[in-house]
């Protein structure tokens, strides 16, 4: 059995954007103050009820804004996070003896960041597994910049979503953890893989997968192939020395 190290970086998730909303919010405030000043100078009743009116929305707006969105960021992240630990562990029971499991490692090069779900170390290489936990249907390209999330909800509704190459994430995590590790007296080829755990997910992409393939629930054996079959040949001194360096503490790597 593999060996799992899992990281608890504390990284932050993004504020949700919700800035339309409390532009909107603030507008139909400041049209209530207007109602409460047309009121003071004609002493008519319509004024001040429908400056009433509009504080009452102005209000449900502000509050929606600033509860639902963060909640549903938080959600999503709490999701996410889950496939991630379903895979770290996944990994660790199927591997044999001899391979690790670095999860939630941030590596920083040249002013950029990577929070890399897994990095699976061995004597086959280094590989950056992008675990993805989606549901529906995933269209794609090996080449394009953004994907299709194609999903039906419970409710029998389609949604259709654009979300950033998983691919292109992974040839940035590649090219930080790589130059991080040159700087650091290693040099070895970083494999990369993108991962929809989500067994209800098919993911359909064109192209050649080059160095950076795709896999999905029904191919997860395919991953572990694609892991155990690395012709890196690493000795085990430089795998305890990449362990070493991801262990360590990777907020202040650079």
């Amino acid at each position: 059995m593999a060996n799992l190290i899992q990281k608890n970086n504390g990284s932050s998730v993004p504020e949700p954007d919700n800035s339309g909303s409390k532009k909107t919010a603030i507008l139909f405030l400041l049209s209530a103050i207007v109602c409460g000043v047309i009121y003071i100078a004609t002493e008519s009743i319509f004024p001040i009820i429908l400056g009433g009116i509009l504080l009452v929305v102005a209000s449900i707006i502000w509050f929606v804004s600033i509860t639902s969105g963060a909640s549903f960021t938080s959600a999503k992240k709490r999701y996410g996070d889950a496939g991630e630990r379903q895979t770290g562990y996944m990994l660790e029971q199927i591997l044999p003896d001899g391979y690790t499991i670095v999860q939630n490692a941030v590596v920083t090069y040249q002013d950029g960041q990577s929070e890399i779900d897994n990095i699976v170390i061995g004597k086959t290489g280094v590989f950056i597994i992008e675990v993805k936990n989606m549901k529906g249907d995933i269209y794609g390209d090996y080449e394009s910049r953004y994907w299709l999330q194609d999903k039906t909800d419970r409710y029998g509704i389609e949604h259709k979503k654009e979300f950033y190459s998983p691919v292109k994430q992974v040839g940035t995590h590649i090219f930080r953890l790589a130059n991080y590790l040159r700087d650091n007296k290693i040099s070895t080829h970083i494999s990369g893989a993108v991962y929809f755990v989500n067994p209800e997910t098919d993911a359909i992409i064109k192209g050649e997968p080059k160095d950076i393939p795709v896999f999905d629930y029904d191919s997860t054996q395919e991953m572990i192939n694609y892991i155990m079959n690395g012709n890196a040949n690493l000795s085990g001194r430089t795998v305890e020395r990449i362990i070493q360096l991801l262990n360590e503490k990777t907020d202040m790597i650079s």
